[in-house]
Order: C-alpha cells, then sequence, then structure tokens
C-alpha cells in the first residue's frame, strides 16, 4: 500500500510540478509514508526475527559439528599418546637387549682371545714336535747312507753268491717299467683294489698306489741285478706324505742291503724282495686259475 501511495504522490508530484501545484506534490508523498509505516516497520522486524532464528540455527549447527571434531581430535591424541608410551616402553625393551647383547658380546671376544691364545699355543708345540721328529728322521736316514757306502762292496760280494739272486732275480722282464706292470698284476691278484700304476715321470717316489682293507698303500718298484739301497727307502717313505697313503713299500726282483732293510725298519717302511715277490706271484696265479 506503501508503494502505491508514494507512487500516486510521485505522479501527482509531476504533474503539479508542471502546474504550479507544488503544496499537493510535497504533501501527498509525506501522507503516504506515515500510511504506510507500520507496515514496513511488522515486516522489518519479521525478516530480521527469521534472519536471526536462521544464524543461531546455523551457529547451532556449527557448534554440534566443532563439538564432535574436537571429540574425534580428542581421541586421536589420546591414541597418539598411547603409542608414544608403546614406543616409549618398546624402546626401552630394546636398550636393555642390546645392553645384554653387548655383554655376552664381551664375553664371547674374550673366550675366543683365550681360545685363540691356546691354539696358537698347541700350534707352537705341534710345530716344535713335527720338527724334532724330522730331524731325528733325517739323522737316521744320513746314518744310513753313511752306513751303505761302507757295505756295499761287501754286499755286492754277496750278491753274486747269494741264493736269492740265483732263484728269483732272473725274471724275463723287458725293463722297469714293464716290472711296473708285472708287479701292479700280481697286486691286483692277491686282493688289492685301485692299483694304479703312476705317470713314469714326476711320481714323487710311489710308482704303484693301491687300497686293501681300506688301507692305502704306495710301491716303489726296483728292478735290480743289485742290492736295492737307501736311496729306494728314502724316496718311497716320502712319496707316502706325498700321496696321503698310510703304508710305503719297496718291491724289488732282488735283495736289499743291510743299511736299507736298517732304515726300513726305523721307517716303518716294508721291503718285498725276490723272494716274497714270488710268493704273490704263486698266490696271484692260484686266485686266477
Amino acid at each position: 500500500m506503501y508503494y502505491v501511495l508514494l507512487t500516486l504522490g510521485l505522479l501527482v508530484a509531476s504533474l503539479t510540478c508542471i502546474g504550479n501545484l507544488w503544496m499537493f506534490a510535497i504533501v501527498l508523498p509525506i501522507f503516504g509514508y506515515l500510511y504506510a509505516y507500520p507496515t514496513i516497520s511488522r515486516k522489518s522486524k519479521q525478516k530480521s526475527t527469521e534472519q536471526t532464528r536462521d544464524e543461531i540455527k546455523n551457529a547451532t549447527t556449527s557448534i554440534t559439528k566443532m563439538q564432535v571434531h574436537r571429540q574425534m581430535l580428542q581421541e586421536k591424541a589420546d591414541a597418539i599418546k598411547q603409542d608414544q608410551e608403546n614406543w616409549a616402553n618398546r624402546r626401552k625393551s630394546i636398550e636393555n637387549d642390546i645392553a645384554a647383547l653387548q655383554h655376552q658380546k664381551e664375553s664371547l671376544q674374550k673366550e675366543i682371545f683365550e681360545l685363540n691364545r691356546d691354539l696358537a699355543n698347541i700350534k707352537s708345540e705341534i710345530t716344535e714336535h713335527i720338527n724334532s721328529m724330522y730331524r731325528a728322521e733325517m739323522k737316521s736316514i744320513n746314518y744310513m747312507k753313511r752306513l751303505d757306502d761302507k757295505e756295499y762292496a761287501l754286499l755286492e760280494e754277496i750278491r753274486r753268491d747269494g741264493d736269492i739272486m740265483k732263484k728269483y732275480g732272473d725274471i724275463q722282464i723287458a725293463d722297469g717299467y714293464a716290472f711296473e706292470e708285472y708287479v701292479a698284476g700280481i697286486l691286483r691278484g692277491n686282493g688289492y683294489e685301485d692299483v694304479e700304476v703312476t705317470k713314469k715321470s714326476g711320481d714323487y717316489g710311489a710308482d704303484i698306489t693301491a687300497v686293501k682293507d681300506a688301507v692305502t698303500y704306495v710301491f716303489q718298484c726296483k728292478y735290480y741285478t743289485e742290492p736295492v739301497g737307501v736311496q729306494a727307502i728314502q724316496e718311497v717313505f716320502s712319496s707316502k706324505t706325498m700321496y696321503r697313503a698310510h703304508v710305503a713299500v719297496v718291491v724289488t726282483n732282488s735283495v736289499f742291503t743291510i743299511a736299507a732293510k736298517t732304515l726300513a725298519e726305523n721307517t716303518g717302511v716294508i721291503l718285498f724282495d725276490g723272494e716274497k715277490l714270488d710268493q704273490l706271484k704263486k698266490k696271484s696265479d692260484a686266485v686266477t686259475a
């Protein structure tokens, strides 16, 4: 209604301005405003109340959301605090384990040091014992070699008249290599296994290797027309270590000098002379017959 009266007032004011009715033009708009003011005020208050109600509602909603968010943050803070306590306990446990391991490490290092010291002492004692045995063996070998030089002439004469040389020395073999094959065959016929003839050069003093009853043997073969001296004993004794054998043997169709026999007895070397070889040959022939 206010807007209608105001419009009419403005229209009349326009007309009166044209017709010099200026008083009427002023009064009519004022009257329209006074007439419409209560309606305008009531609507304005109603609108303001609705806006306030909406604002309160929005504020309440926001507060509720903030409270929910605050609750969530509080729960997260409690969880983080609990995790921190758990990690602190775990860290303390790990530190205790590290301390215990460090103590064990120190104890083990001390034990290792003592074991290494004892091992060094044992190695020193073993080395000294081996050196002592080696010196004794070399002394014995050198002594036998000197004896061999003195007695060889006498044994040479004994060889010419010896019955063994006459009876067993005349084996029809082409050469020393053929003799090695001959001996290898006899060994096979007497129960030796894995019998192998070594290569012709670089054999380290062993002509044949064989195994019998889990015992490893090295054989040096001497196809001689004269007695076998101490050199053969020395060579086969050295080859026993090279081939990791248990027993060393010298085999010949001839006989051995006194010095060779003495050295063989001192070093544990076994001697097969012509007579022993003939016995093994007969046994081998009986097995293969």
